[in-house]
């Protein structure tokens, strides 16, 4: 559980970084880990305790998980693939 709440904590400080250094409209979690129903949840709730602590950040990123999760970066290699030949 220590180690889970340890990736939530990390995932949420990359989700602050990539928003504040790149300000996408959307950051999208993707890949095995994606499965969990409640990752972009606690991702949020670490981005938010990260803003709140920070005291300066007034942008909320959108965090969401992609809709094709662990196979994301199959479908991606192979439309690179495709795209090439």
């Amino acid at each position: 559980q220590a180690a889970v709440q340890r990736m939530y904590h990390y995932l949420g400080w990359a989700a602050y970084n990539l928003q504040y250094s790149f300000d996408p409209e959307r950051i999208v979690l993707g890949g095995a880990v994606s499965a969990r129903e409640d990752l972009a949840e606690n991702v949020m709730r670490e981005v938010e305790a990260i803003r709140k602590s920070v005291g300066v950040a007034h942008v909320r990123p959108e965090i969401v998980c992609c809709k094709n999760g662990n196979a994301a970066n199959l479908l991606g290699a192979a439309y690179t693939f495709l795209q090439k030949k």
